[in-house]
């Protein structure tokens, strides 16, 4: 009997480790994620895939590009950063958007906006899609909730198709009424 209790404590332990060692591996990889090494890599990876395949819908046109934003207002970017990210968020813009964006002044308000919100330790937390509405078959409306340290701000994103592919047209910050 005292056999069986020892066996049993020693898989428990075993088993207890185990699941310390999982909990630990995948806190490990999340300070990894924001390093700034890994965010150089990530955007390598994600133009090498946008080269290869651009997002079949809006949807996911969306979830890269505010994967962009996090890179940009994560705690670890810098200007390096930002100079490279640049050029991925503008292939998600419409045409008309590029020409009215100058790249460089582009560059230039980010590394503003981004050493702002590092100062006062603002970084971008997360972004969800709240809504979405297609009032036609090439025209959409997405709102997303971007999540700061400080507070959450909800944007109203307007996508269309061009050229069989969805584009960023325009954006505007929207308030959202809580109802209790």
């Amino acid at each position: 009997m005292k056999k069986v209790i020892i066996i049993s404590l020693g898989i428990i332990g075993i088993i207890f480790l185990i699941l310390i060692g999982i909990s630990k591996y995948s806190w490990s990889d999340d300070i990894t994620i924001n390093s700034k090494a890994n965010l150089l890599s990530s955007l390598e990876l994600m133009q090498k895939q946008l080269t290869t395949k651009y997002p079949s819908t809006a949807e996911e046109v969306m979830f890269e590009y505010t994967e962009l934003l996090r890179f940009q207002y994560t705690q670890k970017s810098d200007e390096e950063i930002i100079e490279q990210s640049i050029p991925l968020m503008r292939g998600f813009y419409a045409k008309e958007l590029l020409a009215l964006n100058a790249k460089e002044r582009q560059i230039e308000l980010l590394k503003e906006d981004v050493a702002k919100c590092q100062a006062e330790k603002n970084y971008l937390v997360d972004s969800r899609l709240v809504e979405t509405d297609y009032p036609d078959d090439d025209t959409v409306f997405i709102i997303i909730e971007h999540n700061f340290v400080s507070g959450t701000l909800y944007k109203e994103y307007k996508l269309i198709k061009e050229e069989e592919e969805w584009k960023l047209y325009n954006w505007h910050d929207i308030v959202i009424p809580i109802i209790n």
